[in-house]
């Protein structure tokens, strides 16, 4: 009952209460997980970092339970405290996030070559969320090359990359 106690509880400005919270919503959940919390409060940041026996469950198909574990953290932490500012939540898992995110923008890059050098669109096939589209759209595009955009339905939708020539080319090629 804690845990919902804790869930339902109003705001603070105490961040004490988030190893808590999370350890009583592990064994609500059934998992044999633990975590370290860091708190950067001067850069607006919180790092969660997950680990245990069950890691491994976390990590599967992509992170996607890492994933949403990390949009549900942010909502729940994100009405709880009472900051002035909103904090960035990211939770990981030994490191798999960090090299998640990194492989994708490798992807990307190498798909930004690609587009470039045969003059015509290319597509990110894997489906993506709106954090890592919006990285991609950002990291792509600050040279002026191509032209980004997304493509699809609901959460998950794709990117295609295009050489910037005043128009998108509807011919694309899947990466």
């Amino acid at each position: 009952m804690s845990f919902f106690k804790n869930l339902f509880s109003g705001s603070t400005e105490d961040f004490s209460f988030i190893e808590e919270f999370l350890d009583d919503f592990f064994k609500c959940c059934g998992f044999s997980l633990s975590c370290d919390v860091e708190i950067l409060k001067e850069e607006g940041k919180i790092y969660i970092d997950i680990y245990g026996k069950d890691e491994e469950l976390l990590i599967e198909q992509h992170g996607k339970l890492l994933q949403s574990l990390q949009i549900y953290l942010s909502s729940v932490l994100q009405n709880r405290l009472k900051a002035e500012e909103a904090f960035q939540i990211t939770v990981d898992s030994q490191g798999y996030m960090e090299q998640f995110e990194q492989d994708l923008i490798d992807l990307a890059h190498r798909l930004k070559k690609e587009a470039l050098k045969r003059k015509r669109s290319v597509i990110i096939k894997r489906p993506l969320n709106a954090f890592y589209r919006r990285k991609i759209h950002q990291d792509l595009t600050k040279d002026g090359r191509v032209e980004t955009r997304s493509v699809g339905e609901g959460a998950f939708k794709r990117i295609i990359i295009s050489p910037v020539r005043g128009k998108y080319d509807n011919n694309f090629r899947r990466a």
